[in-house]
């Protein structure tokens, strides 16, 4: 994803269970407006729905450049698709970075 790098840091762990969080870093050299963030694991049936929605959006007014957002305690799941995206305003242009993740395994 241009302009933003992307972490997945694992936290609490159950059996077959792992809850991570999800940061995401403007690495951009200005400061970003409007900031939406959105994920969304991708299974099957959700994508088979008429409608396919995000399991979480979330909304920054600014982020300056090197900052970070982070989305806390997501229950992931292993060998699935999962989506995100961020959209941002940059002057009066609205930019898109999108991309897909998928965890292999637990450690």
């Amino acid at each position: 994803m241009e302009h933003w790098k992307l972490a997945l840091i694992p936290k609490s762990f159950a059996p077959g269970q792992q809850n991570y969080d999800l940061e995401f870093q403007n690495s951009g050299d200005i400061s970003v407006q409007s900031v939406t963030v959105y994920y969304r694991v991708d299974t099957k049936e959700k994508l088979s729905g008429t409608i396919v929605k995000p399991d979480s959006k979330t909304v920054v007014s600014k982020l300056d450049p090197n900052e970070k957002l982070t989305l806390s305690d997501l229950n992931l799941p292993i060998d699935t698709p999962i989506s995100v995206e961020v959209d941002w305003l940059e002057g009066n242009r609205i930019n898109k970075g999108t991309g897909v993740l998928i965890i292999t395994e637990i450690k």
